[in-house]
């Protein structure tokens, strides 16, 4: 790996946090902004991908969200809390077997991810 895949790297890496930070202060605007920067630089950021899936998903822009957690799901397949989040998008939607397949996906991976996710509610 050369000096300036390194440096591409390191740069993706920012904008993803840099995203993630935006995104976690309510700037859905500026974390979209930063994500899309991030994944025009590295398209196979998984964590970037669920990062954008979620704020489209806190837009009720479903369609986005969707496709954002299909891509990183193709190249981290094993991500319990993106099957859950695309689940809540599928019951959110009425597509109840669609939901039902990604939760159960999302507790075959992770057994305690419903427990996390009440507890996370507080219920």
């Amino acid at each position: 790996m050369s000096i300036w895949d390194l440096f591409k790297l390191f740069k993706a890496a920012h904008h993803s946090n840099l995203g993630g930070t935006y995104a976690e202060q309510g700037k859905l605007e500026d974390a979209i902004r930063e994500y899309k920067m991030a994944l025009e630089i590295n398209r196979n950021l998984a964590e970037t991908h669920f990062g954008l899936g979620a704020v489209y998903q806190m837009q009720g822009k479903f369609e986005e969200a969707i496709t954002q957690y299909k891509v990183g799901l193709e190249i981290k397949p094993d991500d319990a809390q993106a099957h859950f989040n695309l689940g809540q998008i599928y019951k959110e939607l009425n597509n109840e077997s669609e939901a039902q397949e990604e939760f159960n996906q999302a507790k075959k991976i992770d057994p305690d991810i419903i427990g996390k996710a009440l507890k996370e509610l507080g219920q």
